[in-house]
């Protein structure tokens, strides 16, 4: 059965599919069409099972009571049934369908693709608001065309791009937790891994486990011979990531994640990070539903949200042996 479109209720009714939309938008009255050629265009409507078009409306009206979140996959390890998705993703849901407000499941594996994504469903009306975490060093253009675009948003994370509403945490014991983590191992060595003009580099860790970036940092030849005597501290998944591009791979490895999201635990490291907080979920799905219903606008550009049982640490995973 063919779609009934407007221009065939116009043919129907003899009228054009302007006077149809606006009858179908209570303007009738605006375009001087009668009440009764308006109740027979609406009789008309009911008989020939018009369905609207959501996208059509969502483009026109700009208000569209869907939230696109956007959460960032890694292909090597990620799982929709992870304490992290069902912590913010699932939990996120179902406070904003309280409000009568859905949620689209938007997943992206680059800044790249999650900014083609956010164009996408933009163009085509398909959103009224935008969640997202962020890739720690490749965010930018996604932000700024957030920006540009002016829905109701909130990042997850610290965006280096200004006026960027967004909520992270305050995590002051997070150091202390890696010191513990190093002393632990019973290593002689820790080494904080940065990547410099694309080659990695190797910052020695003094007593309290700090980093000294005063000290010259050492080269991947310089760290080979002490490789089974160091804990190497990678400073989230992109740099884990590289490193496994660059087929660079280390024995004794703590994964720390504090502003970005992160990666499940692993056999490959021991993951340390500050995990999904109650508060900050409610935060966001408050704040998108005062600014999508009401137009009301958070009063901080960021938020940070702060509880010391966020700092979570999870022990390397044993390898499976089935």
């Amino acid at each position: 059965m063919a779609k009934v479109t407007l221009k065939m209720i116009a043919e129907r009714c003899g009228v054009s599919t302007a006077v149809v939309s606006a009858c179908l938008n209570g303007k009738n009255k605006k375009i001087g069409c009668s009440p009764a050629k308006a109740e027979e265009i609406r009789k008309a409507v009911a008989e020939m099972n018009y369905v609207p078009s959501v996208f059509a409306r969502s483009i026109r009206t700009k208000e569209v009571p869907i939230v696109g979140a956007f959460f960032h996959v890694d292909s090597h390890a990620w799982n929709l049934y992870h304490r992290y998705f069902q912590s913010n993703l699932m939990e996120l849901t179902f406070l904003l369908n309280k409000e009568d407000i859905e949620v689209t499941f938007i997943p992206y594996h680059s800044e790249a693709e999650q900014l083609q994504r956010l164009q996408r469903a933009v163009a085509m009306g398909m959103i009224g608001g935008v969640v997202s975490n962020i890739l720690q060093n490749a965010h930018r253009d996604f932000c700024c065309y957030l920006k540009e675009c002016g829905l109701p948003h909130m990042v997850m994370g610290t965006p280096a791009v200004k006026e960027i509403y967004s909520t992270s945490y305050m995590t002051d014991e997070f150091d202390a937790a890696v010191e513990r983590l190093f002393r632990k191992s019973n290593l002689k060595y820790c080494y904080r891994v940065l990547i410099r003009d694309g080659k990695p580099v190797f910052f020695p860790m003094g007593a309290t486990v700090l980093l000294n970036e005063s000290e010259e940092p050492l080269a991947v030849e310089e760290i080979t011979p002490l490789l089974n005597d160091s804990y190497f501290i990678i400073p989230g998944h992109e740099i884990l990531n590289y490193l496994r591009y660059k087929k660079l791979f280390f024995p004794h490895i703590l994964l720390c994640e504090q502003t970005g999201e992160y990666q499940p635990p692993s056999p490959d490291y021991d993951l340390i990070v500050a995990d999904c907080m109650p508060d900050r979920v409610c935060y966001i799905a408050t704040v998108l539903s005062n600014w999508m219903k009401y137009e009301e606008k958070p009063e901080q550009i960021h938020y940070s949200a702060f509880n010391s049982d966020a700092i979570k640490i999870y022990p390397r995973l044993q390898e499976d042996l089935r």
